[in-house]
């Protein structure tokens, strides 16, 4: 990968995006949205998070960073990821910087407060199956599958 700007980007946008999985030998793909985050530079950050504590499908995350001449001194916004029993890895969000990382457990992460604007560019990978079982549980929760009862009202 070079560092050239937007590089990364075209790399991104080729390989992201998808959920992947096998089924009788072929390859199988679903389009995903990516989420844009700008933080507005007035000290917002975001908490410690896992990206997937649920069993949703993630797999891996890769943030793309659109942030150029940042100079995280001034500016903060770093990322600071706590990787399960390692030290924590500071990153630095500079412009055409791709991120990839594991989106369970083993990657708690949060955004320090920025204080300029911060834009990044985040999509998942996902596991096909984990991803098809937690919509089929979001649905039978949320009643959108399953016995349906009649409502009958009472005549007085």
């Amino acid at each position: 990968m070079s560092g050239s700007g937007g590089s990364r980007m075209g790399e991104l946008r080729a390989g992201g995006w998808r959920v992947l999985s096998k089924q009788d030998g072929a390859m199988q793909q679903e389009l995903m949205p990516a989420m844009v985050a700008c933080y507005p530079g007035d000290g917002t950050g975001y908490v410690r998070h896992v990206d997937n504590p649920n069993g949703d499908g993630r797999c891996i995350t890769c943030i793309y960073y659109l942030n150029k001449n940042w100079d995280v001194q001034k500016q903060g916004g770093l990322l600071q990821i706590y990787p399960e029993g390692k030290n924590v890895v500071d990153v630095e969000p500079l412009f055409d910087r791709l991120l990839i990382f594991w989106s369970d457990r083993r990657n708690p992460h949060e955004v320090k407060p920025a204080f300029a604007t911060r834009y990044a560019i985040t999509v998942w990978y996902f596991d096909a199956k984990e991803r098809t079982e937690a919509k089929e549980k979001y649905r039978l929760g949320t009643g959108q599958k399953g016995l349906q009862v009649p409502v009958t009202q009472n005549k007085t």
